[in-house]
């Protein structure tokens, strides 16, 4: 996933359409939403992710990491080790 500021998104879209191997193109958001509705209808992209890269510049800036969404995957996963277990 990639966020940018709105001056720069037309000209990454249009990268990406050039470029649709190396770069897909699955969805586009307007300003302000949250949730991509054609990907993942209920989500939202500012919790949903477990980590992700700030980048200021071109610099990588920070590393966020959201660890409750890695427990609860873990947890759910543990709920259905026997179905796992069994290949469904």
């Amino acid at each position: 996933m990639v966020i940018l500021q709105k001056d720069l998104a037309a000209d990454f879209e249009q990268f990406c359409r050039l470029n649709p191997q190396s770069c897909p193109l699955l969805a586009v958001l307007p300003p302000g939403s949250k949730e991509p509705i054609t990907l993942a209808k209920g989500a939202d992209i500012t919790t949903d992710l477990p980590k992700y890269r700030i980048y200021r510049g071109g610099r990588q800036t920070e590393e966020v990491r959201q660890t409750h969404l890695c427990v609860a995957s873990l947890y759910s996963l543990f709920l259905h080790s026997d179905t796992l277990n069994s290949g469904f």
